[in-house]
């Protein structure tokens, strides 16, 4: 499931999130927590997470 899907059904679920503990609970049930466990090309997830933040950080934003 892409993100974008997914985000979707979340937001159609009857009852969003109130705390930070419900929003935990859900990612569990539907398997967001742990979804990369198994990758084989993430070696230092530290280091992957520190690169993400920094694309992030420094792309342009879409004009439009």
């Amino acid at each position: 499931m892409t993100l974008e899907a997914y985000l979707e059904y979340v937001i159609k679920q009857a009852a969003m999130p109130t705390t930070g503990e419900e929003l935990i609970e859900i990612w569990e049930r539907d398997g967001v927590l742990g979804a990369w466990t198994n990758r084989v090309d993430i070696k230092d997830s530290l280091e992957f997470a520190r690169d993400l933040r920094r694309v992030a950080e420094t792309r342009q934003k879409d004009p439009s």
